[in-house]
């Protein structure tokens, strides 16, 4: 697929590329805190260069920072992992 059909196709669905991949990212970033990787670890997966980056955007998207995620989300999730004591 050429990018021009794919930009129109996206267009026809009211979203963006830069939309799907702050979508995806979030997604990711959730499933992957919950599991317990480290937040730099993640950062790097996601594409960010920098750990602020990643916590700016993921406070952008959940309006808390990651590890308060963390910690709130532990317990809820069947896959996550145990907090350390």
């Amino acid at each position: 697929m050429s990018r021009r059909t794919l930009q129109r196709r996206l267009t026809a669905e009211q979203t963006s590329y830069r939309a799907l991949l702050e979508e995806v990212r979030q997604t990711l970033a959730r499933e992957l805190l919950v599991r317990g990787l480290p937040v730099a670890v993640i950062a790097r997966q996601l594409g960010f260069t920098e750990v602020s980056g990643f916590s700016q955007a993921f406070r952008r998207w959940e309006g808390t920072i990651p590890t308060t995620y963390r910690h709130g989300e532990v317990g809820r999730h069947p896959d996550a992992a145990p907090l350390p004591s």
